[in-house]
């Protein structure tokens, strides 16, 4: 059964959301050189969190290198068309995440880890120049939104305050299901607007995060 979230939403932020469409489009229109971004889209803010890791940075870095200038990484995002193909590819890098780190340092990454590293990579992605347009239009069409403090709280404006996010980043999401739950409201949110489910990323950075 799918909870009908549509009676708690708010109009003001609604409206708020689809006048940052446009921005959002162009944003993510915008193109630069994949070796201009040593980051690859994941700070040095974002690693404080990897408590006991020596240098997180670089084992992301060389994971996250290794795989986007693979022939498998590119054809697959090519093949990426549909939500459901994408969903294997997230699949895939997250399994190619979790055995990279645990052959680099011995220890197991967190399901919430894993899924922002992923998810901050491909937002990031988005952006570059790759080796294929359709790379670009396949990661920004079924991109699944880096769950954050910003986001969960646009997330709860958004539905009248009912998600009770205050306080809560991605490190408070332990299981799959509790990734989905967040994922799923914004996904069908912006379906309802013929938009991304990246664009609300944008929304939350850039029209909610000094409200």
């Amino acid at each position: 059964m799918r909870l009908d979230l549509a009676p708690y939403r708010s109009s003001e932020h609604f409206h708020q959301l689809k006048a940052a469409l446009p921005r959002a489009k162009n944003y993510f229109s915008e193109r630069t050189g994949i070796d201009k971004d040593p980051t690859l889209g994941v700070g040095s803010n974002t690693f404080r969190a990897f408590r006991g890791i020596e240098k997180p940075s670089l084992m992301f870095r060389r994971w996250a290198s290794e795989v986007i200038r693979s022939k498998q990484f590119q054809s697959e995002i090519l093949a990426a068309s549909t939500q459901p193909m994408f969903e294997t590819v997230h699949d895939w890098l997250n399994q190619t995440l979790e055995h990279h780190w645990k052959s680099e340092c011995g220890q197991q990454l967190s399901l919430a880890h894993r899924y922002k590293l992923v998810d901050l990579l491909v937002k990031r992605l988005c952006r570059l120049e790759l080796p294929d347009d359709r790379m670009n239009a396949n990661l920004v069409m079924h991109g699944h939104v880096p769950i954050d403090s910003l986001v969960l709280r646009a997330l709860d404006h958004l539905f009248s305050g009912a998600f009770l996010t205050d306080g809560r980043a991605m490190g408070h999401i332990k299981t799959e299901q509790a990734y989905r739950f967040y994922q799923d409201p914004i996904t069908n949110l912006m379906l309802e607007l013929d938009a991304p489910a990246l664009y609300f990323d944008f929304y939350a950075w850039n029209v909610t995060k000094d409200a």
